[in-house]
């Protein structure tokens, strides 16, 4: 039997009191195509956002290609020290904070390589030392 690259089990979802998805469950095999269909305000967004990671289910797990990732860009968020910053535009972080969301973004997939250009060169020094200890981590793991 073919193994889900994307399983999302038990979705739930509500906003303001609202429920938007109430125990979504629902496998993407690879190589596969997937249409969501349905009203306006059924849930279709919020579906893809959870996917992909732009919104928090209340309840439930997304799985991708076996891993967990249901909090895995929250989690990235906070090792750059953005927590609370999931709902920010681009163009309303400063210089510093848009270069530790491209680390965020780089480092949430955990790729097997990582090519890095200058990624402290715009942080504080602070700021600087703990994400060149946070990278050797990675790098360990």
């Amino acid at each position: 039997m073919k193994e889900s690259l994307v399983k999302l089990e038990g979705i739930t979802k509500s906003y303001d009191g609202q429920m938007i998805l109430d125990d979504l469950n629902l496998d993407i095999y690879q190589n596969s195509f997937v249409t969501l269909l349905g009203p306006s305000g059924c849930g279709k967004t919020t579906t893809l956002r959870i996917i992909g990671g732009f919104e928090t289910p209340d309840k439930g797990k997304v799985i991708f290609d076996g891993q967990d990732i249901t909090d895995k860009i929250a989690y990235a968020l906070k090792l750059v020290n953005l927590k609370g910053y999931e709902k920010r535009m681009p163009d309303s972080l400063s210089g510093g904070q848009q270069q530790r969301i491209a680390i965020a973004r780089a480092i949430v997939n955990e790729p097997k390589v990582l090519l890095l250009d200058e990624p402290l060169g715009a942080l504080d020094l602070k700021l600087r030392q703990d994400m060149q200890y946070e990278l050797i981590r990675m790098k360990k793991e």
